[in-house]
């Protein structure tokens, strides 16, 4: 199953602090854990569960969201098929939409 999700709050509330945690990017000492559907975050399960476009990298703005969640997927999963791909990328921008 696919989820996207989303993180908003006001400038300098710490949302790039918590995403870098939850990324197991941050720098620093971070206490306790972060769990995912009851199972500790580890290092493998973030590579094979989740991914992360870090700040600073820019989206083409000539994309459509499809289109750039495929591109960002095919560099994430380079050796998966096109078929593997979709099938990845399909419930992102598929999944009905719940008001804020």
């Amino acid at each position: 199953m696919s989820d996207i999700s989303h993180l908003f709050s006001l400038l300098g509330s710490g949302k790039t602090t918590l995403l870098d945690v939850i990324a197991r990017r941050a720098q620093g000492q971070v206490v306790g854990g972060v769990y995912i559907d009851g199972k500790l975050l580890t290092s493998q399960l973030f590579r094979t569960d989740c991914g992360y476009v870090i700040q600073a990298d820019r989206l083409l703005p000539n994309l459509t969201v499809r289109e750039t969640l495929t591109y960002t997927a095919r560099l994430k999963f380079a050796t998966a098929t096109k078929e593997v791909i979709a099938q990845r990328v399909r419930p992102l921008y598929t999944a009905p939409r719940q008001a804020c």
